[in-house]
């Protein structure tokens, strides 16, 4: 009662000039177009997420240069919904909470999709698939095949039908996640969307590590510009400005340091 592709070849039988039937040969090409068919969304994917990497490298808001990212990544993988959500730590760099930082949404699919709801969630709300993403592992299922647990009472309230999520670490710390859902199907994730959204992942990981690191020099050199004025400012105390009057003569001096260095 299946259906499937095939490559048929018919040639006609003929009697006396006349056709009176048809032999042929059917075979079976099923996984050759679905193999084709991987092969053309691999392409896409990989092509969107080219696009969603340059798009993290356009601004210096991330949650704008991200948000225009998921977009982009959410439309060529076809899901209802993506979410970027940052952990709140406490000083042992352990998960106390998450709150939604930027995602995107088709449209019509959720009205709710930045709710309070979604800032401050406890960790021990979404501990089912915490534990597996503090272990670099990604957290992937369909919500009608998870144990009844609150992170199931979550993602029925949110209608999520199958979700992907990945996370997000910058210096071996917990620092997010990003979450993909479909809100119409319980979906099988292939390997290669598994694989290549992980690339995404990291970009993003490598993303905010690096403005990290910008800020922590753009810090370094503010406070070192500010402790060279200091020394400038303390070494004109070298020589005070001075004033004399010799008639018909006035002298005056002031010291003026070399720019950032003294001398």
């Amino acid at each position: 009662g299946e259906q499937f592709m095939v490559n048929l070849i018919i040639s006609p039988i003929l009697y006396h000039d006349t056709i009176t039937g048809f032999r042929g040969i059917a075979i079976d090409i099923s996984k050759r177009v679905k193999l084709e068919q991987d092969l053309l969304f691999r392409d896409k994917l990989l092509h969107a997420i080219t696009l969603s990497t340059q798009e993290l490298l356009k601004t210096e808001a991330l949650e704008t240069s991200l948000a225009a990212a998921l977009e982009i990544l959410g439309k060529a993988i076809d899901v209802d919904r993506v979410y970027f959500f940052t952990n709140n730590l406490d000083a042992q760099n352990t998960v106390q909470s998450v709150s939604q930082k930027t995602g995107w949404y088709k449209e019509g699919t959720a009205s709710d999709f930045y709710s309070s709801d979604h800032q401050n969630v406890p960790a021990s709300a979404i501990k089912l698939f915490l534990d597996p993403l503090k272990n670099h592992k990604p957290f992937i299922a369909s919500t009608a095949s998870l144990e009844k647990s609150l992170t199931k009472q979550l993602l029925l309230k949110q209608k999520t039908k199958s979700i992907l999520i990945l996370p997000i670490f910058v210096r071996e710390v917990f620092l997010g996640f990003i979450s993909f859902d479909d809100c119409r199907k319980e979906r099988l994730w292939s390997t290669t969307e598994r694989d290549l959204l992980k690339v995404f992942a990291t970009s993003v990981a490598e993303t905010i590590e690096r403005k990290e690191a910008e800020k922590e020099s753009k810090l370094l050199y503010d406070n070192l510009i500010e402790d060279l004025n200091m020394a400038q400012k303390i070494q004109t105390y070298i020589l005070p400005p001075w004033y004399k009057k010799q008639h018909p003569f006035m002298f005056s001096s002031n010291y003026l340091p070399w720019e950032k260095i003294g001398g």
